[in-house]
């Protein structure tokens, strides 16, 4: 049988505060919902339509890999974006950190991308917020939904 305690590497016996976020990310997540919204917090694009497709996820390894995209036929040269590395979690700021070994993003590559996270529907739906980033802070965010998915 797999051991239910978290990778030495968590942090003591895999209690506290992180330990516990890191447990909750742990598996796939479903994309439900990706938009960018104002200052204000109003929506003002949907980079994927209004049904994107998408798939997040977090290993015991530390590991992750993401993946976002129209559902529909692409229409763009851009119709998705995909990345993976590994992730760590700031608790006290509530922060998911993704750290980009290989993207579709030449950019991203050794780049950190930081995700305000919330859990809702206990546990089984996680928000994602790109934070402010850039000398001047970008104002506007993209927001991700997510929808655990049932292991098979």
């Amino acid at each position: 049988a797999r051991s239910k305690r978290a990778p030495a590497h968590w942090g003591a016996r895999g209690a506290g505060p992180a330990a516990k976020v890191k447990r909750q990310l742990l598996g796939s997540w479903r994309l439900v919902s990706f938009v960018v919204v104002d200052e204000q917090g109003t929506v003002i694009g949907r980079p994927y339509g209004r049904e994107p497709a998408g798939k997040l996820t977090y290993t015991r390894a530390g590991d992750i890999w993401a993946h976002t995209g129209q559902a529909a036929p692409p229409r763009a040269a851009r119709a998705a974006n995909w990345y993976t590395g590994t992730f760590s979690v700031d608790v006290r700021r509530r922060v998911v950190r993704h750290r980009v070994q290989y993207s579709s993003i030449a950019a991203w590559e050794g780049t950190t991308l930081l995700r305000r996270y919330h859990f809702a529907g206990s546990g089984r739906a996680l928000t994602l917020v790109t934070l402010p980033e850039g000398p001047a802070g970008n104002k506007v965010r993209l927001v991700l939904r997510w929808r655990k998915m049932a292991w098979r």
